[in-house]
């Protein structure tokens, strides 16, 4: 009775986790399109305005965009491990998602200092707070992206290595 219940938990958290993996991607694709399409659309034709409304949106949104799309990947992350699934995660893999963690909410915190400065409020190099959490998270991205590359690396030549050691030794076994 209880392996029943946890195999409709796992199948329940499996499909959970294929949700928001399609909603994570679908943000990410339709993020950047819906920031070139608001650019667009204000700018009309002129190919200056465009350039210019871009980047005003990119200051204005791009750490909200950053701070969601790591939200919603951590937030798979834990419906996957809350499913049973085995992350595998070594110490400084479980360090960098808390520091993502962490500096994905507060960049969303920070969006509140904008309206603040147009309203004058607040002096304008305040922003430079939400722009950190930006920075950050994408120094975040490209450290956690390298690490991954070389673990990923490293752990499969130590498979070859293992396939081929096994393989050897078969053909010793059967040679003999």
């Amino acid at each position: 009775m209880t392996d029943v219940r946890t195999q409709a938990n796992k199948e329940k958290g499996r499909n959970i986790c294929t949700a928001l993996r399609t909603l994570t991607v679908l943000y990410s694709v339709l993020g950047p399109v819906a920031m070139l399409l608001v650019s667009a659309v204000t700018a009309g034709w002129d190919l200056n305005a465009f350039w210019f409304y871009l980047v005003l949106v990119e200051q204005m949104l791009g750490t909200v965009y950053l701070s969601l799309v790591t939200l919603l990947w951590e937030l798979t992350r834990h419906v996957r491990r809350r499913a049973g699934e085995d992350l595998r995660d070594t110490p400084f893999a479980k360090g960098c998602h808390l520091v993502f963690l962490v500096a994905a909410i507060a960049g969303l915190v920070t969006i509140v200092v904008i309206p603040l400065i147009l309203a004058d409020l607040a002096g304008g190099p305040v922003v430079l707070i939400h722009y950190a959490f930006g920075g950050v998270l994408l120094l975040l991205y490209v450290i956690f992206g390298v690490y991954t590359l070389v673990s990923r690396t490293v752990n499969h030549r130590r498979a070859e290595r293992q396939r081929l050691e096994e393989e050897k030794q078969a053909w010793e076994g059967y040679l003999n």
